[in-house]
C-alpha cells in the first residue's frame, strides 16, 4: 500500500493548495458581486468561459500524454518534455494568432465583449500556454512544495491585484493608477494576465531549451496520444461551461422580468460557486490520481488501489455535498447582493453534477491505462451531445434551473457509459452497491434540505447537520468490517 499512502500524501499537499487556491478565487465573488454589476460579472464568466475552451485546444492533450510517456521511459523524460514545449509554443502562436486576426472582423460589433476583452483575454490563454507544461513536470516528477508555492503565488497575486484595482477604489480607500482602463472587467484580465506573467518568470530556464534539436519521435507520438484527449476536454468544456454561453442564445426575452442576459449569466455563475467544496475535492484528485494511474499500473494489487481512491472519493464528496446544501443560508451571504439569490435553486443539481464529474474522472483510469483515449473522447462528446440538447429543451422552459438540470443529466450519463464500456477493458472491483447506496441517500437528503420548506429559521442547519453526523456514523460502521479485513 506503499503507492496508496504516497497517493494520499499528493492529495493532500494539492489538496491544500488547492483549497488555497480555490478559497481564493471564491474570495473574489464577494467582491464582484459587491463592487461590479450583475451585466460585468456576467461578462467576466463569459469571456472565462470561452477561455476554458480555448485552454483545452491550446493544450493539444500535450500535458497528459508527457505525464504517459516521461513516466514510461524515464530516460527519454528531457527530450520528452524539450519536444512537448516546442509543440506548445508553435500550436499556441499559431491558434492565437488566428483568432485575434478575427478580431477584425464585423461580428464581434453585436458581441457582448469588446475586442479590447478578447486581446487581454488572448494574452492570458497565452501565459496559461506557456505555463501548461512546467507545471506538470513538477507534478510528475514529485516536487510538490514548488508547485504548491508557484500555485498558491499565482493566485494570491491576482487577488492582490484585484483588491488593489477594484475593491480599494469602489470602496474611497484609494484612486484607481491612471495608467490603467477604467472597465473593470478588463481590470479583471489584466490581474490575471500580470500574475501569469510573473510566474512565467519562473520557468523562463525551461524555455532555453526551445533551440534544442526536434525529436519527430516524441512529436508524433505526444500528438497521436494527446489530440483525443484534446477534443474529449474540449467536449468537456461543453458539458462544464457552454450552459453560460447557451444561456446568452436560448434564453427568451424578458424570462426574468427586469433582467438582461448579461445580467441572468452573472447570477447563475455567482450561485455556480457554492459548488466550491466539490469542485475543491475533484481539483486535488486532478492533480494527483492522474500520474498515480500510470506510477503504480506496473505494480501489484493496482486495481485494488484504483478502487479504494473511488470510494474514499465517493465518500468524501458525498460529505461535502450534504455540508454545502446544509450551510447554504450561510454561504450565500458571500453573494453580497440580494439579487444573486435568485440563482439559488440551481445549487443541489450542481453539486451533484460535480460530484458525478469526479466519479467520471476515476473512471477514466480504464481508457488512459489501456491507450484507448478515443474512447473517452466518444464518452464525453455522448455527454456533450447530452448537454446541447438538454439545454436546448430545458433552458427556454426553466431558465437557470434547465441549464443546472442540463449538466446533472450529462454526467450521469457519462458516468453510466463509462463504467459499462470500461468494466470489459480494466475490470477493477469496486465496491458498486455501497457506493450508490451512499450517493443516493446523500443526494436525496441533499434535495430534501433544498426543496423542503422549512418554517424554522434554522431548520436547514439543524436538519443538515443531524444528516451529516447520521450518515458519517453510518458510514464508519459500514467500512469497519472492510477495515478489518484490510480490504480498504
Amino acid at each position: 500500500m506503499g503507492g496508496l499512502n504516497k497517493l494520499l500524501g499528493q492529495i493532500a499537499t494539492y489538496g491544500l493548495s488547492s483549497v488555497l487556491i480555490r478559497a481564493v478565487n471564491f474570495l473574489l465573488v464577494p467582491l464582484y458581486t459587491a463592487f461590479l454589476l450583475p451585466e460585468q460579472y456576467g461578462q467576466i464568466s463569459y469571456l472565462y468561459a470561452w477561455a476554458a475552451f480555448l485552454n483545452v485546444i491550446l493544450s493539444l492533450g500535450i500535458d497528459t500524454a508527457y505525464f504517459r510517456y516521461g513516466s514510461a521511459q524515464p530516460a527519454d523524460e528531457k527530450s520528452t518534455y524539450t519536444t512537448a514545449l516546442q509543440l506548445i509554443v508553435v500550436w499556441s502562436v499559431l491558434v492565437l494568432g488566428l483568432i485575434g486576426l478575427s478580431l477584425y472582423l464585423p461580428f464581434w460589433s453585436g458581441s457582448m465583449v469588446s475586442p479590447f476583452q478578447v486581446h487581454l483575454l488572448l494574452q492570458i490563454l497565452g501565459t496559461d500556454a506557456l505555463l501548461l507544461l512546467p507545471f506538470a513536470r513538477l507534478r510528475l516528477l514529485g516536487k510538490t512544495f514548488r508547485f504548491v508555492m508557484l500555485k498558491s503565488g499565482q493566485v494570491l497575486l491576482t487577488l492582490v491585484l484585484n483588491l488593489w484595482w477594484i475593491y480599494m477604489p469602489g470602496s474611497g480607500v484609494a484612486q484607481l493608477p491612471t495608467f490603467l482602463p477604467s472597465d473593470p472587467v478588463a481590470l479583471v484580465l489584466l490581474a490575471n494576465l500580470f500574475a501569469n506573467v510573473l510566474i512565467l518568470l519562473v520557468f523562463l530556464p525551461d524555455y532555453r531549451t526551445l533551440a534544442s534539436p526536434w525529436v519527430k519521435e516524441h512529436a508524433s507520438r505526444l500528438i497521436k496520444y494527446g489530440w483525443p484527449l484534446m477534443l474529449m476536454g474540449f467536449a468537456g468544456m461543453i458539458n462544464e461551461v457552454l450552459d453560460r454561453l447557451l444561456l446568452e442564445f436560448w434564453l427568451p426575452e424578458g424570462f426574468y422580468s427586469g433582467l438582461s442576459t448579461p445580467a441572468v449569466i452573472g447570477i447563475y455563475s455567482g450561485c455556480y460557486k457554492l459548488a466550491i467544496l466539490i469542485t475543491l475535492g475533484i481539483q486535488a484528485f486532478r492533480y494527483a490520481v492522474e500520474p498515480f494511474f500510470f506510477n503504480e499500473f506496473k505494480n501489484q494489487g493496482a486495481l485494488e488501489k484504483y478502487s479504494h481512491v473511488m470510494h474514499l472519493y465517493i465518500i468524501s464528496a458525498c460529505l461535502a455535498m450534504l455540508f454545502i446544501e446544509t450551510n447554504l443560508d450561510l454561504l450565500k451571504l458571500l453573494l453580497r447582493n440580494d439579487i444573486y439569490y435568485l440563482g439559488l435553486e440551481v445549487v443541489p443539481y450542481l453539486l451533484l453534477a460535480n460530484v458525478l464529474l469526479g466519479v467520471f474522472f476515476n473512471l477514466s483510469a480504464w481508457y488512459k491505462l489501456k491507450d484507448k483515449t478515443m474512447a473517452g473522447t466518444w464518452l464525453t462528446m455522448m455527454g456533450a451531445l447530452i448537454t446541447i440538447v438538454a439545454n436546448f429543451l430545458l433552458i427556454p422552459v426553466l431558465g437557470m434551473k434547465g441549464a443546472a438540470i442540463s449538466t446533472l443529466l450529462c454526467y450521469s450519463g457519462m458516468v453510466l457509459l463509462s463504467y459499462v464500456w470500461g468494466k470489459n477493458q480494466l475490470n477493477v472491483p469496486y465496491r458498486l452497491v455501497s457506493g450508490l447506496l451512499y450517493l443516493s441517500i446523500s443526494a436525496g437528503i441533499t434535495f430534501w434540505l433544498a426543496l423542503w420548506p422549512f418554517s424554522w429559521q434554522y431548520g436547514r442547519l439543524v436538519f443538515g447537520w443531524l444528516a451529516i453526523l447520521g450518515m458519517g456514523v453510518w458510514i464508519l460502521m459500514a467500512e469497519k468490517p472492510f477495515s478489518k479485513r484490510g480490504i480498504n
